[in-house]
């Protein structure tokens, strides 16, 4: 055999060998995302109790969130770019996520989920689920579409959104700043300039004495962090800078733009109920390799700028942080002082998905856990756990203030995976719960898969499915659990009669509107006349030669087909 033959045969075997290795290595991997989701399918709705003993007299909050720029479409606006995205469309985006280089074009969302028209239709979807909340956003460039003018239109459409909620029975969580702000506003140096935070104050305070008649939770800023650091260090949104002198200029003005709303607004309702709180997200990072010191670093600068320092401006009052780590080219730091900000919030909104690892300065994937769409965050329930923990010894303890999960989704393509998502971060929500923690809602994100920023329609977050074409929305088979939990908690338990002729339906009329049918084998029956509310939801009863049958209320069910036995 010659030499070069020889090569070719030892490459062949290297070749065959590393394939070999990855499909073990693959198949491990499967074996224990099998064994997790095993583990997470036993737990059922018998582990799932959200009642709250801080909270007795108002019902737990349980419902679904959006953003507008996501799904309302562009109908609506006065401009035809109405926020700095839209101006955006067709830039390629690079950076890191994951230890990866990664490059996205930006595109517009278009008609979206077309929800702005749409919204009394999946009104009824988010009731239907067993929800008494929604989380929406408003679209500042379509109710501020030009410096110092409000479109009446548009806030008349949100009020019209409250007013469809109200006569649901169901409770608005108004989101002010979602990412998305004016063409104007980003002409003028959007945040980047303190002068401009009084913009924000006075579109919030339009928004706030237009709809806080409805009784909302109003969270300001989705999210400080994401606003500043993505924005202006990590260039993963507009304006793509990457500048940490320029993100931490921007991190205190959004904190103070906050305080100052949040004052203003309480002196304009003059001692009326109103409830403003902040969105914070938590994602708990831990070191990958326990050897590597120097990762203790990257986790203190990691946890300063993302949690201590909001922590610290909301309880003290203060802002100070100092980079000087020259293994990331950092020298940058800010000071700042604001007494105003000491308790500015009457509630804290958490966002969580996943934790992730820090290794060599760069946070990582938890490759141990169950994989998602996404390319940082896995199934880690466990973290919601430490994310809850931690809002509530930093912030909400020390200021006794509620908390609102605000956030917690995933985005998957296995409906197997949503499931056991929901399963295992209920498990431990209930048990934050149990263990003390003042959690008074839970928003699952989102209601409708939908257009996700730089990742365009390639996630789906949604608990419907959205045919892109002709906009129906399907529910999903993974959401079968949360929606049995949301009714489990939202529905009133069910009064049972055993007998016609009980006492309590003394005179009640009641009449069958199907025809008898023979021997009834299989028929259905309406119960076409409601037994009266107030004495029973179900009744029990027998019909000679017939047997027993069930009849629901009308108010049950909206004339619900009822089976003979």
């Amino acid at each position: 055999m010659s030499v070069k033959k020889r090569e070719n045969s030892f490459v062949f075997l290297v070749m065959v060998l590393m394939i070999c290795v990855m499909c073990m290595c693959r198949a491990k991997m499967a074996d224990k995302y099998k064994k997790q989701i095993d583990k997470y399918k036993q737990i059922t709705l018998d582990d799932i109790c959200l009642k709250n003993e801080n909270n007795k007299e108002v019902d737990f909050l349980l419902g679904v969130g959006t953003s507008s720029y996501q799904v309302e479409g562009t109908v609506g606006a006065t401009e035809k770019v109405y926020n700095q995205w839209m101006e955006c469309d067709g830039t390629v985006v690079s950076g890191d996520c994951n230890g990866k280089k990664q490059e996205r074009v930006i595109t517009k969302p278009d008609d979206a989920c077309e929800h702005w028209k749409r919204y009394k239709e999946d009104i009824q979807l988010i009731k239907k689920l067993g929800c008494n909340t929604y989380r929406f956003s408003i679209a500042w460039g379509k109710v501020n579409p030009k410096e110092k003018e409000f479109n009446k239109e548009a806030l008349q459409h949100y009020e019209d959104v409250c007013k469809e909620l109200q006569k649901n029975g169901i409770k608005p969580i108004i989101t002010l700043y979602h990412y998305t702000h004016p063409v104007w506003f980003e002409k003028k140096g959007a945040f980047e300039k303190e002068e401009n935070i009084q913009y924000f104050v006075d579109y919030g305070l339009k928004v706030f004495e237009t709809l806080n008649k409805y009784g909302p939770i109003f969270l300001t800023v989705n999210t400080f962090s994401g606003v500043a650091f993505h924005a202006y260090y990590m260039g993963t949104k507009p304006p793509f800078k990457k500048d940490m002198g320029l993100a931490l200029k921007v991190f205190k003005n959004v904190l103070n733009a906050h305080v100052g709303f949040y004052r203003k607004a309480k002196e304009q309702s003059k001692g009326k109920k109103s409830t403003i709180g902040i969105h914070k997200i938590v994602l708990p990072v831990e070191k990958y390799r326990s050897w590597q010191f120097w990762d203790n670093i990257g986790i203190s600068f990691y946890k300063t700028l993302n949690h201590n320092a909001v922590y610290d401006f909301f309880t003290k009052g203060k802002l100070n942080i100092s980079l000087g780590i020259p293994a990331l080219y950092m020298k940058e730091s800010v000071k700042h002082e604001n007494k105003e900000a000491i308790g500015a919030l009457d509630c804290v909104g958490l966002n969580y998905y996943s934790g992730a690892y820090m290794s060599n300065f760069k946070v990582l994937r938890r490759t141990n856990c169950i994989p998602t769409q996404s390319a940082l965050f896995t199934i880690y329930p466990e973290g919601f756990y430490v994310a809850l923990k931690q809002i509530n010894k930093k912030l909400a303890k020390p200021l006794s203030v509620p908390i609102y999960v605000t956030e917690n989704g995933i985005a998957t393509d296995n409906e197997e995976h949503r499931d056991v998502f929901y399963r295992s971060h209920l498990q431990n929500l209930s048990k934050a719960i149990a263990d003390g923690i003042d959690v008074r809602g839970y928003i699952a994100w989102t209601l409708m898969d939908n257009f996700d920023w730089l990742e365009g329609y390639n996630l789906n977050f949604g608990l419907y499915s959205v045919d892109r074409k002709t906009q129906e929305r399907k529910l999903k088979e993974g959401t079968h659990f949360l929606v049995d939990v949301f009714k489990k908690h939202t529905e009133p338990p069910q009064k049972v009669v055993d007998d016609v002729n009980s006492k309590e339906l003394k005179d009640a009329p009641l009449v069958l509107s199907d025809a008898l049918d023979g021997q009834l084998k299989d028929v259905p029956l309406v119960l076409s006349d409601a037994l009266p509310n107030s004495q029973c939801d179900i009744l029990k009863t027998s019909v000679p030669e017939v047997g027993e049958l069930v009849l629901l209320s009308a108010d049950k069910q909206e004339e619900r087909a009822i089976q003979a036995g």
